[in-house]
Formats: structure tokens, C-alpha cells, sequence
């Protein structure tokens, strides 16, 4: 289908985008076992495994050479990022007062650039996925001008920061792709990504970075921790468990119809 790209503004062929990595659906770190897709939407099915293709996708948006214009970037999150913490994370967990330091082998602006595209797809989309995120024509029009000019701008411009859930028992969570949640931190307006037990948190007004944060934001110093929290309590775990309260009321659902069929 043809249509305007929303990055180029070309009017070309469109193509099957996505905005979270395709990789993220195939749990990271064992692309035989997919994701759960996390979400509080009474009207979406709760999923154990993508549907169709792998990952979530909005066929509306974007031409093929903008949509892989972003991998560059998506590689070096998996790489430098999410790949190296797995291995700190799979292992005891230190005590919640102490984060998890990425200082080394990686490039603040190409993880920049990822969450700044990461939020300006999510933000464009119809996909009822994303339907909480939503930038306004300011920010998202911002957003675009930094992806066209690879400019990752300045730390406290949408300013990302990062936490793992360092709970000891490791469940669902960590294999899980949440709803993206919009959050407001010292009335700061945020979005958070939840990504096979990490959060990554962006801000998404042009208030500053609540001070309590400011060492904790990508490219602030020469190094970015990962700050552990407590998956237990939080906001996720709540829709994790509404998922799973569905995802077993639809089992015994086809259970009960399997039994009927072969009566």
C-alpha cells in the first residue's frame, strides 16, 4: 500500500514497521521462545505469542528505507546495552540501593537516537498498543527533526533513564513486552517501556529532569546506570497479572470448547 511516509514524507510504498525491536518479541536472549505481550486492554487478547509475524507492527507509517534507517541503533541497544545488563542481571542481584554501571563499549547517542525514535513511533502509531503514548505535534515534530539530522541533542532533552527489577524469584517479567505507561515524575511528563525486566523511562515535556534523576539520564556523565526496583508492587505486575488472569480464563475457555466439539 502506498501512502506518506511519516519520516521522509515521500509518498511510497509502506511497509510493516515496528517500533519495539522484532527481537525484544523473541525474548532477547532465546529467539526460540517469544515474548508475552503485556497488556491491561480488555479488548486485546492476551498473548503468550505474537501474532502473526513476530512483533507488533503498524503497516501505516513508515517506507522501508526509514523504517531501516533505525537499525543501526536497535543493534547497539541489543548489543551494548540489553545483552550486557542480562548478564548482571541473571546473576545475584546487588541490594536495591546499588545500580548496575554500563560505563564502557558503548555510544551514548546511538542509545539516544533508539529511545528518541523508540518514543516518536510509538507516539505517531494508530496501534492500539500504543494508544497511551501520544507526544502532541510539538514534541513529536521535534523527535523527527533529530532522527532526520542523527542529532541525539542535549542529555536533558527528552532525557532517558533506565531501571532493572532486581527481584530474586525471576517470573513472567523478565520475558514479557509491556504496554508502554504514561507516567509524571515531580510533574514531569513521562513515558515507560517495560522490555524483558528492564524499564527504560522517557521524558516527554520540556520541563526539566527532576534533579533526584539528573545523574541517572543517558548522556549526562560517562557512564549511565541501571537502577534496580522491585517488579513486585509496581504498575506492571498489575497488568501481569490481569495477562494472566486471561491468558488462563481463555485456556479453560478453549478447553471447554474442545470438549464440547468432540461430544
Amino acid at each position: 500500500m502506498k501512502g506518506q511516509c511519516k519520516l521522509c514524507s515521500k509518498t511510497k510504498k509502506l511497509i510493516k514497521a515496528h517500533m519495539i525491536p522484532e527481537w525484544c518479541f523473541k525474548h532477547g536472549s532465546n529467539p526460540d521462545e517469544n515474548a508475552i505481550i503485556a497488556t491491561n486492554d480488555p479488548m486485546r487478547r492476551a498473548e503468550t505469542r505474537s501474532p502473526g509475524s513476530v512483533g507488533i507492527y503498524d503497516k501505516n507509517i513508515l517506507c522501508e528505507a526509514c523504517d531501516g534507517s533505525f537499525s543501526e541503533w536497535e543493534q547497539h541497544f541489543k548489543e551494548e546495552f540489553f545483552q550486557k545488563f542480562l548478564t548482571f542481571s541473571s546473576q545475584e542481584p546487588p541490594p536495591l540501593e546499588h545500580p548496575i554501571i554500563l560505563s564502557q563499549g558503548f555510544s551514548q547517542e546511538k542509545l539516544k537516537l533508539f529511545f528518541i525514535s523508540l518514543l516518536w513511533r510509538a507516539s505517531i502509531s494508530k496501534h492500539s498498543f500504543y494508544r497511551r503514548v501520544n507526544c502532541g505535534i510539538k514534541h513529536e515534530t521535534k523527535l523527527k527533526e533529530m532522527l532526520i539530522k542523527n542529532n541525539a541533542g542535549d542529555p536533558s532533552e527528552f532525557s532517558v533513564w533506565a531501571k532493572y527489577y532486581a527481584d530474586k524469584d525471576k517470573i513472567s517479567y523478565s520475558k514479557s513486552v509491556f504496554i508502554p505507561l504514561r507516567c509524571t515524575i515531580h510533574k514531569v511528563n513521562c513515558y515507560t517501556f517495560a522490555l524483558l525486566g528492564f524499564e527504560f523511562t522517557i521524558k516527554s515535556c520540556s520541563r526539566p529532569t527532576p534533579p533526584t534523576l539528573k545523574n541517572a539520564v543517558l548522556g549526562e556523565t560517562g557512564i549511565w546506570p541501571c537502577i534496580p526496583k522491585n517488579f513486585i508492587g509496581s504498575e506492571m505486575q498489575e497488568i501481569a497479572i490481569k495477562v494472566g488472569q486471561r491468558i488462563v480464563t481463555e485456556e479453560h475457555a478453549r478447553s471447554n470448547a474442545k470438549k464440547l466439539s468432540g461430544r
